[in-house]
C-alpha cells in the first residue's frame, strides 16, 4: 500500500513555500513520495516531488486548495497547505487511515452554516489525511461543487465553510487530529506532546518556531506577546509555571499558613 504527500500550489510565492515544506517532509519521511499540483509547467533544481501535475482553470486563491476527487495520488494520502513545517514522522496518521476515511483537525475559527448545528465545529482544510476510496472521492466532489456555489453567491474565497457544509451532508467516516498535527500560528492554543505540524507564517522562520513550541512537549499553552506584525509564541507556560500561580493566588485570597495546611492535608491524603 502506497503512502505519500500531496501539495497544490499555484503561483510562485505558494511553489517556493511548497519546496520548504516538502524539504521538512523529507527530513522524517526521506523515502516517501510528494506530488505537486500547480498551475504551469515547472523545472526545479531539486528532486523533491515524485510527480508534478499541471491544474486547468486556476482561482490564484484559496479556491484552488479544495482537493479534487482526482488528487489521489496513492493508497494513503496527506495534504498540506504550502505554509506548513513538518517537525517530527507522521506514520500514525497514515496508521489512523485503515479505521477512518479522511482526517483534519478543529479551526480556530467558528462560523456559522445553515442547516448546519451550531454545536458542529469549524475544521481547518490546511493539513487533511485521506484514503483513495469511492467514500473520500465522492466527498472532494461535493466539497467542490458546495464551494463553487458558495463563492459564486458570496464572492469570498474561504473553502472551509463549504468543507464543513459538505462534512455535515455526507456520510464519511472522519478523525479529528489534535491540535499538535496542525499548529496554528501566529495564534494561541494548548499543546500535550510535540507539534508536528506547524501551520502559518512567522517572520523568523520555521527553525525558531520549531525550537520555541517543541522546548518541551509537556502540557503548555502558547500565545503571542505582541501587539503588531506577525508574531507567534514567545513564551510558553508549563504546568510548574501554572502550579506556581495557584500557589501566589491562594497566599493572597487566604493567607500562608491555610495554604500551606491545605497543601499538607492533599498530600496526606494520597499517601
Amino acid at each position: 500500500m502506497k503512502t505519500g504527500f500531496v501539495y497544490i500550489a499555484t503561483g510562485d510565492q505558494f511553489v517556493n513555500e511548497a519546496v520548504v515544506s516538502a524539504r521538512s517532509i523529507k527530513e522524517h519521511h526521506p523515502n516517501h513520495p510528494i506530488t505537486l499540483y500547480t498551475d504551469r509547467k515547472r523545472s526545479f533544481d531539486h528532486d523533491l516531488f515524485e510527480n508534478i501535475t499541471v491544474l486547468n482553470n486556476c482561482y490564484f486563491h484559496r479556491g484552488d486548495t479544495v482537493i479534487k476527487k482526482s488528487m489521489t495520488p496513492y493508497d494513503k494520502n496527506i495534504f498540506l497547505d504550502t505554509d506548513t513545517y513538518v517537525t517530527d514522522e507522521l506514520d500514525d496518521v497514515f496508521q489512523a487511515l485503515s479505521k477512518f476515511d479522511i482526517a483534519f483537525s478543529r479551526s480556530r475559527g467558528k462560523k456559522s452554516v445553515d442547516d448546519v448545528p451550531n454545536c458542529m465545529t469549524e475544521y481547518n482544510t490546511g493539513v487533511i489525511a485521506y484514503n483513495n476510496n469511492s467514500k473520500v472521492k465522492s466527498f472532494f466532489n461535493e466539497w467542490d461543487m458546495n464551494y463553487r456555489k458558495y463563492n459564486n453567491k458570496s464572492g469570498k474565497t474561504s473553502n472551509q465553510i463549504s468543507f464543513l457544509e459538505t462534512l455535515w451532508e455526507k456520510d464519511i467516516n472522519y478523525l479529528t487530529l489534535p491540535r499538535e498535527y496542525n499548529v496554528a500560528v501566529p495564534h494561541e492554543a494548548h499543546l500535550n506532546g510535540q507539534a508536528k505540524i506547524i501551520h502559518g507564517r512567522h517572520i523568523k522562520g520555521y527553525e525558531y518556531l520549531d525550537e520555541i513550541l517543541n522546548s518541551t512537549t509537556g502540557s503548555r499553552i502558547y500565545y503571542t506577546t505582541r501587539l503588531f506584525g506577525p508574531s507567534s509564541p514567545d513564551e510558553i507556560i508549563n504546568d510548574r509555571i501554572g502550579l506556581c500561580v495557584r500557589f501566589k493566588n491562594k497566599v493572597e485570597n487566604d493567607g500562608l499558613t491555610p495554604t500551606i495546611n491545605l497543601i499538607f492535608d492533599r498530600i496526606m491524603e494520597r499517601i
